[in-house]
């Protein structure tokens, strides 16, 4: 965060070391310096997918409905992988107390690629930041902390099964 600063004072035009910073204060929780400089690279790089995916977490953190929702179509429109796009899904579902939907849209996909590894792994980080964003709720956040686990053994079970498939 400290050298994002810095090379902004001299360079405020720097990309780069705009979306660092903004990607520091998103996992930071500092939610509205992110927003300002997601906003920013968003106006000046309009393809960049990560910037809508960091920007739709943190609209959904701060209550954005209908913001976060677009900016969720947007990172669909940008990101081809349907990994990433159902994790965001069910991200952003869940911090906006939509959980219940977004994680049966998961599910569904989950079922479809069931032995796709990268598919497990995005859906236990799903679940896993699901789990947070519930926390009020010690039963469901519990319920998806289980199933992030379980959802990452499946994926460390596949891993091994392709490696083991190479070898011989």
């Amino acid at each position: 965060l400290a050298v994002a600063e810095a090379t902004l004072k001299d360079k405020p035009d720097d990309l780069n070391a705009r979306f660092t910073r903004a990607d520091a204060n998103f996992r930071l929780g500092n939610d509205t310096a992110a927003q300002e400089d997601l906003s920013l690279l968003i106006e000046k790089a309009p393809t960049v997918a990560r910037a809508y995916q960091l920007r739709a977490v943190v609209r959904a953190r701060t209550g954005q409905a209908e913001k976060a929702k677009e900016d969720l179509a947007k990172f669909k429109e940008l990101n081809n992988s349907l990994s990433s796009q159902a994790y965001l899904d069910a991200v952003v579902s869940a911090h906006l107390g939509e959980d219940v939907e977004g994680s049966k849209r998961l599910e569904e996909l989950l079922a479809a690629h069931a032995s796709d590894k990268h598919f497990l792994y995005d859906g236990a980080c799903a679940y896993a930041l699901a789990a947070t964003a519930r926390a009020e709720d010690v039963t469901k956040s519990k319920e998806y902390a289980d199933r992030a686990v379980a959802l990452l053994k499946k994926a460390v079970e596949q891993a091994q099964k392709e490696f083991v498939a190479l070898r011989d």
